[in-house]
């Protein structure tokens, strides 16, 4: 997550709009009882890796919090762009998440955009 942060820092300091998505798979984690550890944490390297065939080659992703990822957008010209991206990603996960054999209709994505021009302050 550190590398993601500094990533961040450094394409708003070279004045260029970044955005940041966060991917929530709703209730993985009740879905994930049915599985072993190891069948529930391959499964979110595929996804991880799916998603990551889904950017350009600058982009980046990272698995936080179990069931979660955030994917850094760089060099965008719009929040639209952002957009676009959010929901090819949407659709990558859901059609993932419908290869799992019965329990689907316990999951679901969610995803977050913030997007941030040269000028927008951020804290973190």
């Amino acid at each position: 997550m550190a590398k993601l942060t500094h990533q961040f820092d450094v394409e708003r300091r070279n004045g260029k709009h970044v955005a940041m998505l966060t991917l929530d798979l709703g209730d993985f984690e009740a879905l994930s009882d049915n599985f072993s550890h190891a069948q529930g944490s391959e499964l979110l390297q595929k996804m991880e890796q799916s998603i990551r065939e889904r950017l350009r080659n600058g982009d980046s992703v990272a698995r936080v919090d179990g069931n979660s990822f955030i994917v850094l957008l760089e060099s965008l010209h719009s929040p639209d762009n952002a957009e676009k991206v959010a929901d090819v990603l949407i659709e990558n996960v859901s059609q993932s998440l419908s290869l799992i054999p019965e329990h689907t209709e316990k999951l679901g994505v969610n995803v977050h955009v913030d997007f941030f021009q040269k000028d927008d302050d951020y804290a973190h």
